[in-house]
């Protein structure tokens, strides 16, 4: 951790959060390992106050869960994963019926900017980047669903399956025919057809199961 990226100019709990977010997804610091608050607090160069209101932060997120009294990354393993894509299926689908009569045209517009931004990623092999871009797609739709608390579980299980799909592109490529069961979504979105927008997005996010047990299979890449 770099102590140096930690300034004055916002509040301390932020940057912290913002730095052991992005250590998380990228790979710095692994699922299933365990943090330390005093360890924490030394290397970045601030108390332990901002270290503890960070972490609340990343518990509220799910990457961060207290495992036999420790407090630890969100441990991947296969099963861990296959809950999480079950719970994708049965809460996303209903949110895409929900918020296709709620997304504006304007998010309708972020909508596509995402999709094309996506492309433009997968041309370039980024895969951490098409990841991030593709949690914000998913992001914005179950916003809109007006469910406080169907919203609040489904932005914890995009987090999650975030943070697995990018442990699992750093060795597999991102499956590229999401591309256009994202586009068909913001087609039945466009039209305002909430059972179509239910209907794809339960069958992409099958889709996206289907792959990860394809690679996962007998892999270890979660040990």
């Amino acid at each position: 951790m770099d102590s140096s990226i930690v300034t004055k100019s916002t509040p301390y709990h932020q940057q912290v959060y913002q730095i052991l977010r992005h250590e998380i997804f990228t790979g710095k610091i692994k699922p299933g390992e365990r943090l330390v608050e005093s360890k924490i607090a030394q290397e970045m160069g601030v108390s332990r106050s901002p270290v503890r209101e960070a972490i609340r932060l990343l518990e509220h997120d799910g990457l961060i869960v207290y495992k036999d009294g420790l407090l630890t990354v969100f441990p991947l393993s296969v099963e861990a994963v296959g809950e999480l894509y079950q719970c994708r299926a049965a809460i996303e689908p209903y949110a895409a019926f929900l918020a296709t009569d709620n997304l504006t045209e304007e998010d309708i517009d972020e909508l596509t900017v995402l999709f094309e931004s996506a492309s433009n990623l997968e041309k370039k092999k980024d895969s951490h980047n098409t990841v991030v871009i593709n949690t914000n797609f998913h992001m914005l739709i179950s916003k809109a669903c007006g469910n406080t608390r169907l919203l609040e579980i489904s932005e914890r299980l995009l987090v999650q399956s975030h943070l697995a799909r990018n442990v699992l592109f750093r060795i597999h490529k991102n499956p590229g025919e999401y591309l256009e069961e994202h586009r068909e979504i913001i087609e039945a979105i466009k039209v305002r057809d909430p059972k179509k927008a239910e209907q794809l997005m339960r069958e992409h996010v099958d889709h996206c199961w289907e792959y990860l047990q394809n690679h996962l299979g007998n892999s270890n890449i979660f040990d």
